[in-house]
């Protein structure tokens, strides 16, 4: 077994080049294509989670439910697919245009990028569904309340 290396300073943690790429095949838009994608940083996940929900006062308790709108995979494909420097490909402008493109090929994507992101099994499985509205912080629990998008840079 190999001995880890402990990274104790903050500036190795921070200088860490942690962010992972791939190439997912999309044979629906030509033969032998594909995009580049990227895994995201820990804010862009968490932001891409709570906007699949809100919270609603239901029976004088604050519970988080879906606000699925159809375009959850669509907005992770505008952050997620990079070109060959890593610069994104789409801007947020572009959510509803790639939202009309072939689910499959946009389901492969948000599959690889998830794998990419460590996400949670249950947060795929959620990708699209609606929740059953479970309590949140406000009524005690520890969901986290929604946070801005991030700046498409």
């Amino acid at each position: 077994m190999t001995e880890l290396r402990i990274l104790s300073a903050r500036a190795d943690i921070l200088a860490a080049d942690d962010i992972k790429y791939a190439v997912v095949p999309t044979p629906e838009w030509g033969e032998g294509t594909g995009v580049r994608v990227r895994g995201l940083t820990a804010g862009e996940l968490e932001t891409y989670q709570n906007s699949m929900t809100t919270e609603k006062l239901i029976d004088k308790t604050i519970h988080r439910v879906s606000t699925n709108d159809g375009k959850s995979r669509a907005r992770l494909c505008v952050v997620a697919i990079v070109n060959e420097s890593g610069a994104r490909v789409f801007s947020p402008d572009d959510v509803d245009t790639l939202n009309g493109k072939n689910a499959a090929a946009l389901e492969r994507i948000v599959d690889k990028v998830l794998e990419l992101s460590r996400a949670k099994t249950e947060d795929r499985i959620k990708l699209g569904e609606a929740s059953g509205g479970t309590p949140s912080a406000a009524s005690g629990s520890a969901s986290p309340s929604p946070s801005a998008a991030p700046s498409p840079s």
